[in-house]
């Protein structure tokens, strides 16, 4: 059967697993080294999603310098725990696997540092299904279409006509659009309805099972 796409990118955080847990005791750890009051949950939530240093001077106000600094922190206990406070979404593995069965092309696209994703996909025993795996560099913050693009090269796309992109942000939405595919946003991860409409996503989701039979 013809699928309608031929390659499927997905984000990582919020969309294949629910990693909150670790990002939040991360946060919470950089906060209190450098001794700065630890923000509310609302405002801790807005880093689900952006790249790290980005987040911290944008939502926290810090300087280049203390933003960098943070960042290193938060990765300095996040090695240790990306794997064992993250947790798979309901129906992921299964959606996976029926992708794969059906010759679908499966790539993740996450700002994530590779190190880190990588971790997470082996350790959650998912990484058989990813054809590659695109992050962002632990030297620098990339943005989301550069990605995207990479991605898209790994996997040989040819024709953006029959690649997708799922993510639950609208940083996903927006990367998509800039490079010409298509895109999934997910209502199960860290973004809102509005959020994702509002940037324009081709589809809209409530479950892994959704995402499958739009790709079919």
């Amino acid at each position: 059967m013809e699928m309608r796409y031929k390659t499927v990118l997905f984000d990582l955080d919020g969309t294949i697993v629910d990693s909150s847990p670790g990002i939040f005791n991360s946060l919470k750890y950089a906060f209190t080294e450098m001794e700065r009051e630890i923000p509310d949950e609302k405002t801790l939530r807005k880093f689900l999603g952006p790249p790290l240093e980005y987040s911290f001077t944008q939502f926290c106000e810090f300087s280049d310098a203390d933003a960098k600094t943070a960042t290193e922190l938060y990765r300095s206990r996040y090695r240790d725990f990306c794997v064992i406070e993250s947790e798979l979404f309901s129906g992921i593995r299964e959606m996976l696997a029926e992708l794969t069965d059906s010759g679908v092309v499966i790539a993740l696209a996450t700002t994530k540092p590779e190190r880190f994703a990588n971790r997470i996909l082996a350790g959650l025993g998912i990484e058989r299904f990813f054809t590659a795996v695109c992050g962002g560099e632990l030297s620098r913050s990339e943005r989301k279409e550069t990605i995207i693009r990479e991605s898209m090269r790994l996997c040989g796309v040819s024709n953006p006509d029959f690649a997708v992109m799922v993510g639950d942000r609208f940083y996903d939405i927006d990367g998509a659009k800039s490079v010409g595919i298509d895109s999934i946003g997910v209502l199960y991860g860290y973004g809102s309805r509005e959020e994702l409409e509002t940037a324009g996503a081709t589809h809209v989701v409530s479950s892994a099972e959704e995402i499958m039979k739009i790709v079919n």
